[in-house]
């Protein structure tokens, strides 16, 4: 089938009146209506209406079919209200809380180690000595065990957030998002909380590993990622529009772990450890505050899916790759997913790895100069998202737009591997400035191609892979860094730019298998959707 005719379908299947004893053909079955109703078409139905009649489109959803890909089109779920603008502080205290705890936690580990092996507080010892001195061996075992403690502390929340977040956010779409919202601000309260006393009380590290491992038992941080990705489907339609909105709230996320960055290598070189943590502990109480208070909820009770068991819950998630409803999806689906598994995998642990590579030589960075270091490259990023999404946008398909994503973030990661001075690592952000992208195109693709009831499930899907992102990442990467730091300091970084030219890779294959104006197709669908409603709203 051509694109004209395609187009023809479709501008057929939504505006036109068929003729009388016509047949409107959909995949399967046929219904034939009593003399004088108007028929409301659903999917997998052949309606036949009588003369004179009008064919409504379907109520939720309209679809193209193509050769080797279905996309659905379906309108928001919940008509946005000023309400719903609560999403803003809720999300950006959130973001923020997290953000500097993180910061606070990796700096605070690398401290405790440092008092634990007796040596003085202020200063990393023989980052600049010889390396055949005895400071210099002092310095590697202070750098060995902070990268095993970080580990331990992202184990911690990614292991048990790969089961929790996937049976959480799939029930989002039974008991609503709001709910999401509440469960994570309460337990990032509660996490802040508990460190907040083992900084002050110098605790061993393994009470930070076990607040961070309690927090992981709702979702950690995925669970607020889930939450967000939901909360913004229900309020936008499929498609261009949705893709925006995914995008700039990634960006909006990289912009508040840039302010929260720059504000915690302040906190922590004015004010110490303790008064950081203090402060994240209050902001995520009052996002807790706010969420249960003010923040609307964006999935009705009419929308929301049947309670399901736990196996339920999980079998809806594996059915979008495995049911046999999707056999026509299978392979654009595993493709996607596989791309977004690699894209998470060099992005999820990218700041841990790059804290301990600039702790050690030959670069030998405060908390401060880590700070601007990290704001810059989050800023940049999340700028791009920002700015940049809506003209990209205009110009390319989302499959274009993540392969472009995915040739500079290789860059980045090679020009990290191999600098040298301050001023070569520093426009390391610069190259990254769209590594990004990639991450929300994937999202909107795998959206555009789940049909509206399958949504909760896709986005809970894409959590679980997050997460489990979480875990091989901090795993491999440090057990890498850990044994190369010494015969090449940047060897991480070019096992990571092998992977990021992979998801490049794997770009290009998806955009070869698949037709080449699917894509566009999509986004002509979705306003042909929009001004169909428009007007039955006017009428």
């Amino acid at each position: 089938m051509t694109s004209e005719e395609r187009r023809s379908l479709l501008h057929d299947f939504v505006t036109d009146t068929p003729p009388a004893g016509n047949t409107v053909t959909s995949p399967t079955g046929t219904v034939t209506p009593p003399a004088g109703d108007t028929v409301g078409p659903q999917f997998g139905d052949t309606v036949t209406p009588p003369a004179g009649d009008t064919v409504a489109p379907p109520k939720d959803t309209s679809t193209l079919i193509t050769e080797s890909t279905q996309t659905y089109v379906t309108p928001p779920a919940t008509e946005f209200r000023k309400a719903h603008a609560m999403f803003l502080p809720v999300t950006l205290l959130i973001y923020v809380s997290v953000g500097i705890g993180y910061f606070t936690t990796q700096q605070w580990i690398q401290h405790y180690v440092k008092i634990k092996l007796g040596f003085t507080n202020d200063s990393m010892p023989g980052c600049n000595a010889s390396k055949n001195s005895t400071r210099y061996k002092d310095f590697h075992e202070v750098e060995r065990q902070t990268a095993q403690w970080s580990m331990y502390v992202t184990l911690a929340a990614a292991v048990p957030s790969i089961f929790a977040t996937a049976i959480v956010s799939s029930y989002s779409d039974s008991v609503g998002r709001k709910f999401l919202f509440i469960l994570f601000s309460g337990s990032t309260t509660i996490r802040l909380t508990l460190c907040s006393l083992a900084i002050y009380f110098k605790w061993d590290l393994i009470w930070i590993v076990v607040a961070i491992g309690l927090d992981g038992l709702t979702g950690s941080t995925h669970t607020s990622s889930s939450a967000a990705m939901a909360y913004l489907a229900d309020l936008t339609s499929s498609g261009h529009h949705r893709t925006i909105a995914l995008t700039i709230n990634d960006g909006f996320h990289m912009l508040c772990v840039t302010l929260s960055l720059l504000v915690g290598g302040v906190f922590v070189r004015q004010f110490g450890f303790l008064v950081p943590m203090i402060v994240c502990a209050g902001m995520a109480c009052l996002a807790f505050i706010l969420t249960l208070c003010f923040l609307p909820e964006s999935h009705g009770r009419q929308n929301r899916s049947e309670v399901h068991s736990v196996c339920k819950a999980l079998s809806r998630i594996t059915d979008i790759y495995t049911g046999s409803s999707f056999n026509q999806n299978k392979a654009p689906y595993i493709v996607l997913i596989i791309c977004y598994f690699f894209q998470e995998l060099v992005g999820t642990h990218r700041t841990s790895i790059e804290i301990l590579y600039q702790l050690g030589q030959p670069f030998c960075w405060g908390a401060d100069k880590i700070g601007v270091f990290s704001a810059a490259r989050h800023a940049t990023q999340g700028l791009a998202g920002i700015v940049f999404i809506v003209p990209l946008k205009r110009c390319m398909s989302e499959s274009y737009i993540a392969a472009f994503s995915a040739f500079f973030n290789t860059g980045s990661f090679i020009l990290e591997a191999l600098a040298k001075s301050d001023i070569i690592l520093f426009l390391v952000p610069v190259l990254a400035t769209f590594g990004f992208l990639a991450v929300p195109m994937f999202k909107s693709l795998l959206s555009r191609m789940t049909p509206a009831d399958k949504q909760g499930s896709l986005f809970a899907s894409i959590v679980a892979v997050q997460c489990l992102c979480g875990v091989v990442a901090s795993f491999l990467f440090s057990q890498i860094y850990r044994a190369t730091v010494t015969v090449f300091h940047g060897f991480v970084f070019l096992i990571l730019a092998g992977l990021a030219a992979l998801v490049l890779v794997l770009v290009v294959v998806y955009r070869i298998t698949q037709s080449q104006d699917v894509e566009d197709e999509g986004d002509e669908i979705e306003n042909d959707v929009f001004i169909q409603s428009v007007r039955s709203l006017n009428s």
